[in-house]
C-alpha cells in the first residue's frame, strides 16, 4: 500500500457518541484492525470511562477507497483525537478531511503529515498545529496550502 496522508483533529472529551458519528460519517462500512465490533464497541466504553487511558483504534473502510483508515486516538490527558487517511497521491483529499474534521469537531485547528502517528497529549497536538501552520518540519508534514 502507498504511503498515506494521516489528518488529525482533536476534541476536549472523549464521548463515545461523537466517536460513532465520526465514524458513521467517514467510514460507515469498517473493518477494526484490532478488534471485532464488539470488542471496539467495549473499547470506546472503556476508554469514555478511563480520561487518562492511552490507546489509538483504527479503522479500514469497507465501502470505498478513500478515506482509506479512520483512527480514534485516546491522549493520557483525557482528550480525544478524530483521524483520518488517505493515499499520498491525493493531497487535495487530505486537505478537504482536515476541513471536514474541524467542521464535525466545531475547530480551526488540526494538521496533515505523512504516516504521523495520532499525538498522545493536548500539548503534542498543540505543536503539531503550530508546526504545520508555521511550515516548520513535522515530521514527514504535509505542508498547508500543497495541493
Amino acid at each position: 500500500m502507498p504511503p498515506c496522508i494521516d489528518c488529525y483533529t482533536m476534541i476536549n472529551r472523549r464521548d463515545k457518541q461523537t466517536a460513532i458519528e465520526f465514524l458513521d460519517t467517514f467510514l460507515p462500512r469498517r473493518r477494526w484492525l484490532d478488534y471485532d465490533s464488539e470488542a471496539a464497541d467495549a473499547q470506546m466504553t472503556f476508554l469514555e470511562a478511563h480520561p487518562k487511558r492511552l490507546r489509538t483504534l483504527y479503522a479500514v473502510n469497507e465501502g470505498a477507497p478513500e478515506p482509506n483508515y479512520a483512527m480514534l486516538g485516546y491522549t493520557r490527558d483525557g482528550h480525544m483525537t478524530l483521524g483520518l487517511s488517505c493515499e499520498e497521491e491525493h493531497p487535495e483529499l487530505a486537505t478537504e478531511y482536515l476541513r471536514q474534521l474541524q467542521a464535525l469537531a466545531g475547530t480551526d485547528h488540526g494538521y496533515c503529515g505523512a504516516e504521523v502517528a495520532p499525538p498522545v497529549s493536548f500539548s503534542e497536538y498543540e505543536a503539531s498545529v503550530h508546526a504545520y501552520r508555521s511550515g516548520s518540519p513535522l515530521p514527514g508534514a504535509f505542508p498547508p496550502g500543497a495541493s
